[in-house]
């Protein structure tokens, strides 16, 4: 069985807060994902937060609602969110999906 854990790395530069996730995100893990993110937000005094997936290894439905309430948990703080370098799987999820506007 494959390792479903999943690891961020956050790094502030002015008022951006890059959020890197690597591994996989699905309903095992998404609390936890939304608590980094939002914990981001809310510690790093930053006015954007870019959410790097380029090692995202999978994303299920559970993840992109995750990743929608953090989107609107930003917008209430009047901070912008953007996910960017996505891996090629997860811009495709996000077409598919309908949220590839609203996310990137």
């Amino acid at each position: 069985m494959a390792d479903k854990r999943v690891t961020h790395t956050t790094a502030v530069e002015g008022e951006v807060c890059r959020v890197a996730l690597a591994g996989e995100i699905d309903m095992a893990v998404t609390e936890e994902v939304t608590d980094w993110l939002c914990t981001a937000i809310d510690s790093s005094g930053c006015r954007r937060l870019e959410l790097d997936l380029s090692q995202t290894l999978f994303l299920d439905s559970t993840g992109i609602t995750a990743l929608l309430r953090v989107r609107q948990y930003a917008d209430e703080r009047g901070v912008g969110f953007k996910c960017v370098d996505t891996a090629p799987f997860v811009r495709r999820v996000f077409q598919v999906t309908g949220v590839a506007e609203y996310l990137t």
